[in-house]
C-alpha cells in the first residue's frame, strides 16, 4: 500500500526551512498514485512537470504500516548545479521508506534532507548521488534525522557544494549511517570552496567513505563514528565540541589537521588505543591545535602531510617517529614533538605543495634533543626543508643528518647537536643566519648561501667540494667563520647573481678557512658586491695560486687582523688589503703571515696594523705591491716584524 497524504497536517518546520534560505518551495506530496518510481511526476500532488524541476518541497506523509520501496534511475529535484529542492520525511510516514538508485540516479536538494521525529527508517540503496546546495547562495545545509529510526544513506556520495564556503549540519537524534564519499563539489562549480561539517544531536553519525570534505569537522553532541581511516582525510577535527569520536576498524587515521583545545584521547573515546599512526593532512591554510596528543597504541607515529600548515602548541607525549611529508609543520610549544624518537622531514622537489615537507621552529627551541633527518626537496626562497618564521632565534640540540641536497629557509637557527652532511649539498636560501656549532666533522658536496648567512662555529669541520655565496638576486648573503674549520677542495665563488643588486660577504672572525682560492663570480646583468672581512680567522691555501684572492670590492682588515697561512705553497693576493673605515683612526689588526711557502702581495695595501711574518716568506711585489705606514709622534703606527723572510720590492707610503 502506498503512503497517503493527509492534507490536514501542516508541516511548519518545512516552511521555516524554506524561509531560512530565502526561497519559497512549492509543496509536492508523494501519493504513489501511478507507480513506485520516485521520479514519476504524476506520483506527486500537485504533479511535477519534469525531473529537472527545482524549488520543490518534496514530502512523504504516509500513515499505513507497509514498507515503501521506490526506485530512481535519473536525476530528480533540479538541474545539475541548479537550485535544487527540499526533501522531508514527515512524522506520519511511519512505514520504512527505501529509494533504490541505478544508472544516473541523483536527488538534488537546495538545502537538505529532514526525517522528522516518529518517521520510519529511511534508506538510500543502490547507486545514486545525494547533491545538496547546487547554485544556492545559502551558507548552511542540513541532514537531519529526528526520528529514533535509522537514516541509512548507503553508498550514495553526499555532495554538498556551492559557490562559496558552506556548513553542513548533520543532526542525529537517531543514528545516521553513510558509506558513500562526501565532498564539497557540485559540477560545474569549483571544489575549492570549503565545506564544514557539524555533528549535532545525541545520536550517532557513522562515516564509512573516503570523504573529501575540506572544512573543519566539529562534533557538538553525540558520537561521530569513523569506520574508514580516510573519512576525515581533508577535514580538520575541531576538538572544542562536547561530542565524541569513535574509531571502529582502522588502526591508522588520516584527518585534515587538528584544531581546538581538548586532548585528543579525550575526544576519541573509542578505538584510539589501537591507532598506530596519526596523519595530519591540512589541505591548505593553517590549523592550530593547543590540546595534547598522547599515544594511541604504544609508540604511535605522527605524520604531517598535505599542502597546508599544522601548528601544535600542546604538551604532547606520543613516542613514535614524526614525519613531515608535506606542507609546513610548525612548533607552537617546546613540547610539541613529545617523546618522538626521530623527526623526519621528507618530500619530493619543487615548490611547497602536497608532496613537500617543511619544519618550522617559529622561534621555539624543542625541549627534547631529537635526531633530525632531512630528506626534503622544498626549495622556495624562504621555506626550505626547515625554517624559523619568527624573529626570535631557535636552537636545535638534536643531531642533524642530510639525506639529500637540502635547502634551509628563513630565520636565525643554531644547530648544536652534531651535523652529518652525507656528501650532499647544504643551501641557505632564506634571510638571517644558519649557525652550526659542535657539528663534528662531515662532508658536503656544495655549501651555498643564496640568501642569508651560513655561520660555522667551534667544534665543526666542514669538508666541501665547492662554495657559492651570493647567487640570490637582489639579496644579501654571507659565509662567516666564528670557529671550527671549513675546507673547500674546489672553487669558492662570491657574488654570482644574474640580475639586480646583491652582496656576498666572507667574514673570518675565528677558525680556519682552507681554500684553493677566493674570487668573485661572473654575474651577467647584475650589480654584485664581494666583500671580505678579516677579523681574526685564518685564511689558508691548499695549492699554489697566483690569484689566491681577487675580484673583491673590499678586502677589509678589522680589529682582529688578517691571518693568512700559505700552507707551504706559493700564493699571490692581487686584491688590496685595506683598513676598515669603521675603525676610523684606530689601527686595524694588521697582517700575520704563517706557513713555510711564499705569500706575495701585489695590490696597493692600505691596512694600518702591524705586518708579522711568522714563517716562510712575505714578498711585496715589484711595481704593483704596496704598503702604507702611518706616521705618528712616536714614529709609525705599524711595523714589520717576525722570524720569517721579508722581500720588499714594492712601494711604501
Amino acid at each position: 500500500m502506498k503512503p497517503r497524504f493527509n492534507s490536514r497536517l501542516f508541516d511548519f518546520s518545512t516552511i521555516l526551512l524554506a524561509l531560512s534560505i530565502g526561497t519559497v518551495h512549492a509543496q509536492s506530496l508523494w501519493t504513489g498514485s501511478t507507480d513506485s518510481v520516485f521520479s514519476t511526476g504524476s506520483n506527486f500532488s500537485p504533479a511535477i512537470a519534469t525531473t529537472s524541476a527545482s524549488n520543490l518541497d518534496i514530502q512523504f506523509n504516509g500513515s499505513d504500516a507497509s514498507t515503501e520501496d521506490l526506485t530512481l534511475a535519473v536525476a530528480f529535484g533540479g538541474s545539475a548545479g541548479g537550485a535544487g529542492s527540499i526533501l522531508s520525511v514527515l512524522t506520519a510516514q511511519s512505514n520504512p521508506l527505501t529509494i533504490t538508485g541505478s544508472g544516473t540516479a541523483a536527488i538534488r536538494l537546495s538545502s537538505g534532507l529532514t526525517v522528522q521525529a516518529g518517521a520510519g527508517a529511511v534508506t538510500l540503496a543502490g547507486i545514486g548521488n545525494l547533491a545538496i546546495g547546487g547554485l544556492s547562495t545559502a551558507s548552511s545545509h542540513s541532514i537531519s534525522n529526528l526520528s529514533s529510526n535509522l537514516l541509512n544513506l548507503g553508498s550514495w556520495p553526499v555532495i554538498a557544494g556551492g559557490g562559496n564556503a558552506r556548513n553542513l549540519t548533520v543532526e542525529a537524534a537517531g543514528d545516521i549511517v553513510s558509506n558513500g564519499n562526501w565532498s564539497n563539489s557540485v559540477s560545474p562549480l569549483p571544489s575549492s570552496n570549503p565545506l564544514s561539517l557539524t555533528k549535532t544531536g545525541a545520536g550517532k553519525l557513522t562515516l564509512g567513505g573516503a570523504n573529501l570534505v575540506t572544512g573543519n569537522t566539529l562534533v557538538s553532541a553525540g558520537v561521530l563514528e569513523l569506520t574508514n581511516a580516510l573519512a576525515l582525510q581533508n577535514s580538520a577535527l575541531d576538538t572544542s565540541g562536547a561530542g565524541t569520536v569513535a574509531i571502529t576498524g582502522p588502526t591508522t587515521l588520516t584527518i585534515g589537521g587538528l584544531a581546538g583545545t581538548t586532548g585528543l584521547s579525550s575526544v576519541i573515546t573509542t578505538g584510539y588505543s589501537g591507532i598506530t599512526e596519526l596523519t595530519l593532512n591540512p589541505r591548505s591554510g593553517t590549523q592550530t591545535y593547543t590540546g595534547a596528543i598522547a599515544n594511541g597504541a604504544t609508540g604511535m607515529n605522527l605524520v604531517k602531510s598535505g599542502g597546508g600548515t599544522q601548528v601544535l602548541s600542546g604538551t604532547n607525549s606520543f613516542s613514535g617517529t614524526t614525519s613531515v611529508n608535506g606542507g609546513i609543520f610548525r612548533l607552537g610549544s617546546a613540547d610539541a614533538l613529545g617523546s618522538t624518537t626521530k623527526l623526519i622531514v621528507s618530500g619530493a622537489g619543487g615548490a611547497i605543495g602536497a608532496a613537500i615537507g617543511n619544519f618550522d621552529f617559529a622561534g621555539i627551541s624543542p625541549a627534547n634533543a631529537i635526531p633530525l633527518e632531512l630528506n626534503s626537496g622544498a626549495n622556495n626562497n624562504d621555506i626550505g626543508a626547515f625554517q624559523n618564521s619568527s624573529a626570535t632565534a631557535a636552537t636545535y640540540s638534536g643531531t642533524v643528518e642530510l639525506k639529500r641536497a637540502t635547502i634551509v629557509g628563513t630565520g636565525n637557527i643554531t644547530l648544536t647537536g652534531g651535523f652529518t652532511g652525507g656528501g650532499f649539498s647544504l643551501n641557505k636560501n632564506g634571510t638571517s643566519t644558519l649557525a652550526i656549532t659542535n657539528g663534528g666533522t662531515t662532508s658536503l658536496n656544495e655549501l651555498r648561501a643564496n640568501r642569508g648567512t651560513i655561520q660555522v662555529n667551534s667544534g665543526t669541520t666542514l669538508n666541501v667540494a665547492s662554495i657559492v655565496v651570493g647567487s640570490g638576486n637582489n639579496v644579501s648573503s654571507g659565509l662567516t667563520l666564528n670557529g671550527g674549520s671549513v675546507i673547500c677542495s674546489g672553487t669558492s665563488l662570491f657574488g654570482t647573481a644574474t640580475t639586480g643588486t646583491a652582496s656576498a660577504t666572507l667574514t673570518l672572525s675565528a677558525g680556519t678557512f682552507t681554500v684553493v682560492g677566493l674570487s668573485k663570480g661572473s654575474p651577467v646583468g647584475a650589480s654584485v658586491q664581494f666583500n671580505t672581512n678579516f677579523n681574526g680567522g685564518v685564511l689558508k691555501a691548499s695549492v699554489d695560486n697566483p690569484t689566491f684572492l681577487t675580484g673583491a670590492n673590499n678586502a677589509r682588515i678589522q680589529a682582529g687582523g688578517a691571518l693568512i697561512d700559505d700552507g707551504g705553497f706559493l700564493i699571490t693576493i692581487p686584491q688590496p688589503l685595506i683598513h676598515d673605515n669603521a675603525l676610523a683612526a684606530t689601527p686595524d689588526g694588521g697582517l700575520a703571515k704563517s706557513g713555510l711557502g711564499t705569500l706575495t702581495l701585489s695590490g696597493t695595501n692600505t691596512y694600518t696594523g702591524n705586518t708579522t711574518v711568522n714563517a716562510g716568506t712575505l714578498e711585496l711585489a715589484a711595481t704593483t705591491g704596496g704598503l702604507t705606514f702611518v706616521p705618528t709622534t712616536n714614529g709609525v703606527s705599524n711595523k714589520i716584524t717576525g722570524t720569517g723572510t721579508l722581500a720588499l720590492k714594492g712601494i711604501f707610503n
